[in-house]
């Protein structure tokens, strides 16, 4: 309903309404889950949105990295996506990092900004990757991206 009333009238976020949404996808095979999917999304005042798209992907979908990866892109130029994966052999940190999601912006008045205030420990293990390539990443040097 919030969601509703946010897209027809966008100034109500300036109200503290924000448009956001939490979908969460398990896939069964065999009476065994062979897929999970978390996907946390937040619409920012601006009209751009973020997402934190985690998975568990099987063995046979292995990200190229081992049993961890983290990828970030840009959806149609206006949605930034943090997207981890991992298989279901990572270890209970991988996975905890993984699906590590804070939800506190998102109920916030000011709302969320970056990908970094809805995945913090993923944003992290990816602003490692960037530093490591000298590449930029969205919110670094922001104080709504350190810990």
């Amino acid at each position: 309903m919030i969601n509703r009333a946010v897209a027809a009238v966008p100034q109500l976020q300036h109200l503290g309404f924000h448009a956001w949404g939490v979908v969460s996808t398990i896939d069964v095979k065999d009476d065994v889950v062979c897929c999970f999917e978390q996907d946390v999304g937040f619409q920012r005042p601006d009209g751009r949105e973020i997402e934190a798209e985690a998975q568990m992907v099987p063995e046979q979908l292995s990200p190229e990295d081992g049993t961890y990866s983290v990828k970030s892109h840009l959806i149609r130029n206006y949605i930034h996506s943090l997207n981890p994966s991992v298989l279901p052999s990572a270890s209970d940190e991988e996975k905890s990092r993984a699906f590590d999601v804070n939800l506190a912006c998102v109920t916030s008045f000011r709302g969320c900004f970056y990908s970094c205030q809805l995945a913090p420990a993923v944003w992290e293990d990816l602003s490692q990757i960037y530093r490591r390539n000298k590449w930029s990443v969205e919110g670094e040097g922001d104080p709504r991206c350190s810990r």
